[in-house]
């Protein structure tokens, strides 16, 4: 590790930390360099730790706080993301086969304008080239709102922009712009868990993050940013490199999808940066104090009542929420007051056959290997 600063192992493996998301879905990046380097639990640890703060001080070189990309990284209920939809074919016919120059003219002129603060989305974009034509078919039926009629004759005909941290007003502004495409046909507000963000999860790549004026957009070592040269330079916004290894990992927005066992390595790439130990704990058994549990029952007992789990004991109530977990997404992992935390996203089926999403704080405790809930929203 470099010495810069000063900044030993021990300090810096000992400081406090905050890494927002962890996430191995646009490249084999980490998996494979664990596995070429005969990696343990410590060296993964170690690298990951190292790794992010280079990222941090890589951003700070940009005049970017990574600290003020928090909601570009982590999905709130608050915010909207949304899915736009492309016929590429037509888009091709008039752009001699450059659709995704063609369509870039549609959407990022209509990126949030900066009002109050500073914006931050995460832009993913790309062919749907996951799932048969009947499945993506079926799930075009449930999910999207069509602009004009489109039948679908082959899923990597159809071309995606997808874009979160939106508010409601800013999600239709970006859909009454990306109208103004022939080649749109309609939009899936992709907000909470549908059939289509499984496919989209699995297609789409990050093609970089915006914070303010700026898009990030992870390159190799000296490679320019943009190099397909999608028009931002020509809308007021400038691209800006980072390095590709470190942009991966750390930068990369990740679709939430229904889980099905394929966000194994994301959470072994989650639970190794916050600790050695805690890859030991995948599928942890979550415990809480009789106090907590009395506690949920006081002020989280609307959250309690929306997952349906108010009337569980605190035994099963420990049991649901371990199987939950197991399954879930995990970010916001940290090292504050003498604790390791995380919280993991997790998806329940509430009245009508409508998911909802519930976040657990969890606590983590290295000595024994052990995780107690904190909080439950």
């Amino acid at each position: 590790m470099s010495n810069e600063k000063e900044l030993t192992w021990d300090k810096l493996l000992s400081s406090p930390f905050r890494i927002y998301s962890v996430t191995t879905h646009n490249s084999s990046l980490l998996t494979e360099t664990k596995r070429l380097f005969h990696l343990d639990h410590d060296g993964f640890h170690r690298m990951m730790r190292a790794a992010h703060l280079q990222l941090a001080r890589e951003l700070e070189r940009e005049g970017v706080g990574y600290e003020s990309v928090a909601k570009a990284l982590m999905p709130t209920r608050e915010r909207k993301e949304i899915a736009l939809l492309f016929d590429s074919q037509v888009a091709s016919a008039r752009s001699r086969g450059l659709y995704a120059l063609d369509i870039a003219e549609a959407w990022i002129p209509a990126l949030p304008k900066t009002r109050n603060g500073v914006p931050v989305n995460s832009i993913l974009r790309g062919d749907i080239v996951h799932g048969t034509t009947e499945e993506v078919s079926r799930a075009f039926q449930e999910t999207v709102v069509y602009h004009r009629p489109f039948t679908l004759s082959d899923p990597v005909m159809v071309y995606c922009v997808y874009i979160q941290n939106l508010s409601a007003v800013q999600a239709d502004e970006m859909r009454k712009a990306a109208q103004q495409h022939p080649a749109y046909f309609g939009y899936a507000d992709c907000t909470r868990r549908n059939s289509l963000k499984k496919y989209l999860g699995m297609s789409l790549p990050n093609v970089g993050m915006r914070v303010g004026d700026k898009i990030l957009d992870g390159v190799y070592e000296d490679e320019a940013p943009n190099p397909i040269g999608l028009p931002f330079h020509e809308h007021g916004y400038t691209p800006v490199g980072i390095r590709l290894d470190l942009y991966l990992p750390f930068l990369s927005y990740r679709i939430n999808t229904h889980l099905s066992g394929r966000n194994a390595h994301d959470s072994y790439a989650a639970l190794a940066t916050l600790s050695p130990e805690a890859p030991f704990v995948e599928k942890p058994t979550i415990w809480m104090t009789p106090g907590r549990y009395e506690y949920l029952h006081d002020k989280k007992l609307a959250s309690l009542q929306a997952a349906g789990l108010d009337l569980l004991d605190r035994p099963a109530l420990e049991s649901m929420l371990s199987a939950l977990v197991s399954e879930g997404h995990l970010y916001n992992l940290r090292y504050e007051y003498g604790a390791l935390m995380y919280s993991a996203r997790v998806e329940l089926e509430v009245e009508g056959g409508d998911y909802k999403a519930f976040d657990l704080g969890l606590k983590f405790t290295p000595e024994n290997r052990q995780v107690e809930l904190v909080t439950f929203y």
